[in-house]
């Protein structure tokens, strides 16, 4: 009776797949994580562009006030200062309880939750800028903004950034606010860099990685 012998691989072609192999990981990798970076600065910029629409939608809507403040990670239902513990849109029955149009915002027992996002995905810094009257020289870092029932900002126009902490500025997002409280994306001003411009014409600026 004849047997049929089964090869296996010989030592050379297993080589030579385990080479392929690390070829196609180490293009492949890179790009995976290239990819998952991009997703967050995304899912953190739409979640930004999100509240802001809402939050015009509903003043013009209902004729209120609405804030859109940095959510406070310690209590669901309270404004905080940092951006990346989430965001807060509520309707603000008490407009002059805020003696600062940019600095801070309260919500209070009167008010009503519209809209609550959890925390920011990581590998991105989320901030507000703005400025309270056309006369100031310069935007200052913001924790809230609010819209009044014309669709218009307390700001006399402000910007959100989104920072790519590992990339810098050229993989970053801006959200605009114009002085009609209009939102739109921040674009590159030319072909030749992929930094995105604020409301004021100038490219956003990040920490360096």
């Amino acid at each position: 009776m004849e047997k049929h012998l089964k090869n296996g691989f010989t030592l050379i072609e297993l080589l030579v797949a385990l080479a392929v192999a690390a070829i196609l990981l180490g293009v492949g990798i890179p790009s995976f994580s290239q990819a998952v970076k991009n997703s967050q600065i995304s899912a953190n910029y739409n979640s930004v562009a999100q509240a802001l629409y809402i939050a015009r939608s509903e003043a013009v809507k209902g004729s209120e006030n609405i804030i859109v403040c940095a959510r406070n990670s310690d209590s669901l239902d309270s404004c905080g200062t940092d951006w990346n513990k989430g965001v807060l849109v509520f309707v603000d029955n008490d407009p002059f309880s805020h003696s600062n149009s940019v600095i801070a915002a309260a919500f209070g027992g009167e008010d009503e939750i519209l809209y609550s996002q959890t925390e920011m995905k990581n590998g991105s810094t989320l901030s507000a800028w703005g400025k309270a009257n056309r006369a100031d020289p310069n935007a200052m870092e913001s924790a809230f903004v609010r819209y009044r029932p014309t669709g218009i900002t307390d700001w006399a126009s402000g910007f959100f950034r989104v920072c790519d902490d590992d990339r810098g500025a050229e993989h970053s997002k801006a959200l605009n606010i114009v002085v009609t409280g209009d939102i739109r994306r921040g674009r590159p001003a030319n072909d030749t860099s992929d930094t995105p411009i604020n409301v004021f014409g100038d490219p956003i600026q990040c920490p360096t990685p």
